[in-house]
Formats: C-alpha cells, sequence, structure tokens
C-alpha cells in the first residue's frame, strides 16, 4: 500500500490510499525509519477549495474532510469518501450548524470530524456511525473554540485538540 498526496481544485491537498499506477512521483524521504514509497498526484472530485484532514480504515475506505467553501452552501463543512481507494469521491451531507471542518478519525464505519460552527466559531464536532450516510452534531463544552485535530482508538474514546484545549469522550 502505498499514499497519494493529492491536489484539488485551488492546490488543496488530500491523501489517500491505493496501488500506484503510472504518475508523477515525489521521491520518499531519506529520514531514518520513514516508510518507502513514493507519493503521486491523484484526480479527485472534491469540491472544497481546503481539504484538511484525512483518515482511512483500510486501503480502499477513506474520507477527508475541508471547507470553509466546500458542501452544499458557503461557509459549510465539506466530507468526501471513497470506497474504492480513492478512484472516486462522494460528498455527504452534514448537519446545518457544521463549518469548515479541519480533522477527521474513524473506526470502522464510525468518523468524527471537528471544526467550528459558523454561526458563534465555536467548536463543531460531526458523527457518523454509519460510514456517513447520516452525520449528526455532537455537545461541545461552551467557549471552546474551533477544534483542530481528532484521534479515535475505539467508538467510545476520542480526544480532540484546538487552540490550548482538549476535550477527551
Amino acid at each position: 500500500m502505498q499514499l497519494r498526496r493529492t491536489l484539488g481544485p485551488l492546490g488543496a491537498m488530500a491523501l489517500a490510499t491505493a496501488a500506484c499506477a503510472s504518475a508523477t512521483t515525489i521521491p520518499p524521504t531519506t529520514e531514518p525509519h520513514a516508510i518507502s514509497g513514493s507519493w503521486m498526484i491523484e484526480k479527485t472530485r472534491p469540491r472544497s477549495p481546503w481539504l484538511l484532514g484525512v483518515s482511512c480504515t483500510s486501503a480502499s475506505r477513506c474520507w477527508i474532510v475541508g471547507g470553509p467553501e466546500g458542501g452544499s452552501a458557503p461557509g459549510r463543512g465539506a466530507v468526501f469518501a471513497t470506497t474504492d481507494g480513492g478512484g472516486g469521491w462522494v460528498d455527504q451531507t452534514l448537519p446545518p450548524l457544521v463549518g469548515g471542518l479541519f480533522d477527521v478519525s474513524c473506526i470502522q464505519s464510525d468518523c468524527w470530524a471537528v471544526g467550528e460552527n459558523p454561526t458563534n466559531k465555536q467548536a463543531a464536532i460531526a458523527a457518523t456511525a454509519n460510514g456517513g450516510k447520516s452525520w449528526q452534531t455532537q455537545t461541545v463544552p461552551s467557549g471552546i473554540r474551533e477544534l483542530l485535530g481528532v484521534a479515535c482508538v475505539s467508538a467510545s474514546h476520542c480526544w480532540a485538540v484546538g487552540d490550548s484545549d482538549v476535550l477527551a469522550s
């Protein structure tokens, strides 16, 4: 399995896993203990000008998030999913109060994406338990500004960070 660097519209970048095909490659890093392989430019469908986070549960199943102007309305976040290793991406629908998303973490078909609420500039967390067929907002403590990163080790144990805050589920 090799990782491919993907450039979206306006130069936005996304990552996806897939087998290598003929493409322009970037030499692998020479740092000790680095994963060997090459990076390739991949064509994607996402309309988001900023693709900022990626999570894969297998070589073929991945989600990427971004914004702020992806999705169906200005200021809304965007989530795209692939089930064929990046060959095609499907735009998934987010709840209304989810703005730009900065990161996503997935365990099987459960995913959590973090960013901000576009109306009050507070943190937003969106979650799905069905691979993205439907996303719901999660309760975030008041006063927490945007969240920039999320990591989950199981469906009941996640951590999210942003500014100087750390949240745990």
